[in-house]
């Protein structure tokens, strides 16, 4: 589950205030990641989870930086800014860290901001989710079982806090780690937030007719040549009896993990009708090489170069990656969804025996 560790890279200190109302806000970079020079953007999320509102911005010197205001009333916030992974800049600002703006001291140490009330929640749920994960490993849950437990917890969380900004903040985070039906149902705990999350809830809607036991889509996206190959040819060319359709990034840190595991089940399986159709949301067709190039990898490499808003991942509803649909080539309908790890094999071993 992309997101629930609840990592951050900021490290934050707040100290008093003397308005009621205001706030200041001072942080210190502890990756070495946003050097001296470089901007600190202070945002805040208005009328839906995308909609960013640049609010102050301030000239990171000794890795810190320092923002002081005065807000009305809580709204989820973040700290963007041009970070550097390796070598790498990034040309516009991303989110570094998210939190809740409100009046009072907000002290914030990684990895959750606390502090002030809303703040102090999110600490709360951050301990909470990494104590379900310890006892679910202990108890050996299967990952089914453990997002269980974990809507479960975000599900309570929410209804707790329906009247807060917490609630709201809690069902953004978790925003794309559950199914359709589990999504829907914890949007629908937020009534007066229906139109802030309408796009969400909309996705939600349209990814339920991509789940188990629907038919695929089909999609064509072009090779590292330029040239274009469909979903389709794939799935009915001869010899191939599962196909999977694998959306991953280079950039994509869980996505590079799973690649050796990705190429051993393939190495083993491909012989036996198993094929891999990739797309990557790679916009940088260099990083994109050379990730497949690191790997060996021999299966369908396509790249939706436009990222998330490219044709494939949009028909699929693809709201994070790694994600993948394992498709039954006798019959055109998807039979699995999200196998990482040794799941893959298993599932192509019960198959293909």
């Amino acid at each position: 589950m992309k997101k629930i560790l609840l990592l951050a890279v900021w490290a934050f200190t707040v100290v008093g205030c003397a308005d009621p109302n205001s706030y200041v806000i001072s942080g210190k970079d502890t990756t070495g990641r946003c050097p001296d020079g470089e901007w600190a953007y202070l945002c805040l999320q208005k009328n839906s989870p995308s909609d960013f509102h640049i609010i102050d911005s301030v000239k990171i010197e000794n890795n810190s930086f320092r923002f002081e205001g005065v807000v009305e009333q809580p709204t989820i916030a973040h700290i963007m800014t041009r970070a550097y992974r390796d070598s790498m800049r990034f040309e516009r600002p991303i989110v570094l860290h998210t939190f809740i703006l409100e009046k009072g001291d907000i002290k914030s140490a990684v990895p959750t901001p606390s502090g002030t009330p809303l703040n102090n929640k999110i600490t709360m749920f951050g301990q909470d989710i990494e104590k379900m994960l310890m006892l679910a490993e202990a108890e050996n849950l299967s990952e089914e079982e453990i997002v269980d437990r974990a809507f479960s917890m975000t599900c309570s969380y929410i209804r707790n806090n329906a009247d807060n900004e917490f609630g709201v903040y809690v069902a953004d985070y978790m925003s794309g780690e559950f199914d359709p039906a589990k999504e829907l149902e914890m949007y629908a705990l937020l009534p007066t937030k229906q139109e802030y999350f309408a796009k969400q809830i909309e996705q939600a809607r349209k990814a339920s007719s991509i789940q188990v036991g629907t038919q695929y889509i089909d999609v064509a996206e072009p090779t590292i040549d330029g040239k274009e190959i469909s979903l389709r040819s794939v799935v009915e060319r001869k010899g191939n009896k599962y196909v999977l359709l694998e959306f991953w990034a280079s950039w994509c840190g869980p996505c590079m993990s799973e690649m050796p595991n990705l190429k051993a089940t393939y190495d083993k399986y491909h012989n036996r009708g198993f094929e891999i159709y990739a797309t990557s949301l790679d916009e940088d067709k260099v990083s994109w090489q050379a990730a497949m190039d690191k790997f060996g990898v021999k299966w369908v490499n396509v790249i939706s170069s436009q990222g998330a808003d490219s044709s494939a991942p949009q028909k699929y509803i693809i709201t994070s990656i790694p994600s993948n649909f394992l498709i039954d080539c006798s019959t055109g309908k998807i039979i699995a969804k999200n196998l990482r790890g040794v799941a893959l094999g298993e599932k192509l071993s019960e198959l293909l025996q």
